[in-house]
């Protein structure tokens, strides 16, 4: 405790450091912001003062150009030539060699300027340096002897004496700032820097900052939620369990808004599951990452060290690694009890780690040896040290695919409970459950209600309390098959399904796979060529000869193929959409016939048919066919594995458990 204090008053200490470092800093950028602000407000008032010159300087241009210089050419054209014209025709209306008719002077076009050398004068500062151009005009009627000569045609000049106008340049308007207010009506502000100042002329700067209403709704608001989630795992395997669906917030109450309680019926709901009841040598197939963390500290003694080391061998051998070509269950061990202070050489003390008996495997029989292995360790119990070295095992090894499960076998009483219970939030907020064998005489005592504390919730569904060493001892079994189908969410008995596979002549091979290059439908031969289940597929199936079939069910019908070869081997190479040859991932599931097979009429569509004819409307195409790389197939084995696992297949019919070898199912 000491250490953690001292560890907390540094962190409290360098957090006022950075909190005094950044107060300096907020103070430094505030003088920066209103120097620059005064800078800008500067520049915005001379850009005002160029922008009223340079309109002076266009009037006085206009009143110059159209008043005085329009003036004298006007006076030029329209008065001197003309006056000299009336005289020259005066004159040789008198003259005796020509008549005025036999006059023809110069005719020229206007002046046209050629393009300037310079748009403008690209200096930001000075005086301007002119461009070049030449106006030129065109003879438009030449003149004879006696009429007037043709002017210059060319006339070199200057233009765009002037230097080029900067407009304002801005950046791209940053994203809005948070809302001033929640609701009843806020503000939120956007800014853009000045990237280039305007010069000469240009376009002024716009406006640097944009504001926008927001959250204008009333700050009285109900709560929304998500939509329900898909239903838990069912809290047993068998004689009644239940699962759970929740509907999370989204959004919260605002104001005097309302919400549902989250047991509440809008946001909870409780159903039952698994109701048949249990057999007793039940064995677990769900797809779980499993550490069993067994308690071997001084408090058991050796003698129920050794109940507790025989429990935990029975019930590692009630898991069931690989089923149906398909991976089951993993498990690892971990050791805790060995518990000692240990100092190093700087005089900081830790609690030694626990023990690690063996990573993450699906090799059962391999776990059970490591179990019998276990000595007694004699320490306190490090039960927080073993819920960590736990996460390690699922950090290393764990799959996304499976759920986290450690199961604690404990005399319930831990050492350090303080970090004992920060380990156990770690493991639940990364979504362990976290399970308790609680070997305990008193129901009621302090380190039970410890144990259904730190166990999942709900705390009936991951607790186990075992009435002391005698009560193990004495129901070893029992206790292990409870425990099993308690932490289990799917189980199977093997002698219920021997029985069961007789009476119904098939039994399920591998789950969740399929060949496509079996294409002999056997649902043809079904009543009215429509199969309505599992029953149905195997009636017509053996009336056809047929060992080994795939089924799917689809909406209110049944599709179930063959392969012609019907040796229960799938051939189908590989395509660019596959990881591999041969079997694929899907919906359909291999199920094989026992007992004697037909000879019917039946029996010869699966010598001739060649699947060859036309799909009707309610067909499967091939192109439909589900597969591995179909989105809705995998959301549909995900949603079977990961939520809602049935007992039994749709049909009711609990499902054969059986290794395949890899080239026959």
């Amino acid at each position: 405790m000491d250490s953690d204090e001292k560890e907390m008053l540094e962190m409290k200490a360098d957090l006022n450091n950075q909190i005094a470092g950044a107060n300096a800093q907020k103070v430094t950028c505030t003088s920066t912001l209103s120097e620059k602000t005064g800078e800008r407000n500067t520049a915005t008032e001379e850009q005002a003062g160029k922008t009223d010159e340079q309109e002076e300087v266009q009037k006085a241009y206009k009143k110059t150009f159209e008043m005085e210089c329009m003036t004298q050419i006007e006076h030029l054209l329209y008065q001197k030539m003309c006056g000299m014209r009336i005289v020259r025709s005066s004159v040789s209306e008198k003259s005796t060699k020509f008549k005025p008719t036999d006059i023809m002077d110069c005719q020229v076009s206007d002046f046209v300027p050629a393009p300037c050398s310079q748009d403008c004068d690209p200096a930001r500062e000075g005086v301007a340096k002119a461009g070049r151009t030449v106006l030129t005009r065109e003879v438009m009627q030449a003149n004879n002897t006696l009429g007037l000569k043709c002017p210059t045609l060319a006339y070199p000049t200057t233009c765009n004496a002037f230097l080029c106008p900067i407009d304002c340049k801005t950046s791209v308007f940053s994203s809005y700032s948070k809302c001033t207010k929640d609701c009843e009506g806020g503000t939120k502000a956007r800014t853009r820097q000045i990237t280039e100042e305007p010069y000469n002329g240009g376009k002024g700067c716009p406006a640097l900052v944009d504001s926008v209403a927001c959250n204008t709704g009333s700050c009285d608001r109900n709560c929304r939620l998500h939509e329900w989630t898909k239903p838990t795992l069912c809290s047993q395997a068998c004689d009644g369990g239940f699962e759970e669906k929740f509907r999370k917030i989204r959004m919260p109450t605002r104001g005097r808004g309302v919400c549902e309680t989250k047991m509440s019926r809008e946001r909870y709901e409780k159903s039952s599951c698994n109701s048949h009841d249990c057999v007793g040598d039940e064995v677990c197939i769900a797809k779980l990452d499993v550490v069993i963390a067994l308690d071997g500290s001084g408090s058991l003694v050796e003698t129920g060290f050794e109940m507790l080391k025989n429990f935990t061998g029975e019930l590692a051998m009630k898991f069931v690694g690989k089923r149906y070509k398909r991976e089951m269950m993993q498990v690892g061990v971990v050791q805790f009890g060995q518990g000692e202070i240990l100092t190093d050489d700087k005089g900081v003390s830790t609690v030694s780690p626990a023990k690690l008996v063996l990573g993450m495997t699906d090799d059962m029989p391999k776990v059970a040896a490591e179990i019998k292995k276990l000595k007694w360790e004699k320490g306190f119990t490090n039960m927080a040290q073993a819920f960590t070295a736990s996460e390690a095992l699922f950090e290393d090894r764990g799959r996304k695919d499976a759920q986290s499960v450690i199961i604690v076998i404990t005399d319930g009483k831990p050492s350090f409970k303080y970090q004992t219970q920060k380990a156990v939030n770690d493991l639940r907020d990364a979504g362990v459950h976290v399970n308790f064998v609680t070997v305990h005489p008193a129901a009621e005592s302090s380190e039970v209600k410890q144990m259904m504390a730190w166990a999942s919730h709900p705390a009936e569904s991951h607790m186990i309390h075992i009435p002391g060493m005698k009560a193990l001892q004495k129901s070893a079994k029992m206790y292990a098959t409870k425990s099993l189908v308690q932490f289990c969410p799917r189980a199977l008995s093997p002698s219920t399904e021997i029985e069961e596979e007789k009476e119904q002549g098939f039994e399920l091979v591998v789950e969740a796979r399929d060949c496509l290059d079996w294409w002999v439908r056997v649902h043809k031969n079904c009543p009215n060529g429509r199969c309505a289940g599992l029953d149905d597929c195997a009636a017509a199936a053996r009336e056809m000869g047929i060992k080994y079939f795939v089924f799917y069910p689809f909406k209110t019908r049944a599709y179930c193929y063959a392969n012609k070869a019907n040796d229960g081997k799938c051939n189908f190479e590989k395509r660019p959409w596959m990881r591999k040859k041969g079997w694929t991932n899907s919906v359909f599931s291999v199920y094989r016939l026992k007992g004697e097979l037909g000879g019917g009429d039946a029996a010869a569509t699966m010598l001739v048919n060649t699947e060859t004819g036309k799909e009707t409307d309610e067909e499967l195409p091939e192109a439909k066919r589900p597969s591995e790389d179909s989105p809705e197939v995998l959301k549909q084995i995900t949603e079977q594995e990961d939520s809602k696992i049935p007992f039994g297949n749709n049909d009711g019919i609990p499902e054969k458990v059986i290794v395949a070898s890899d080239d026959e199912v």
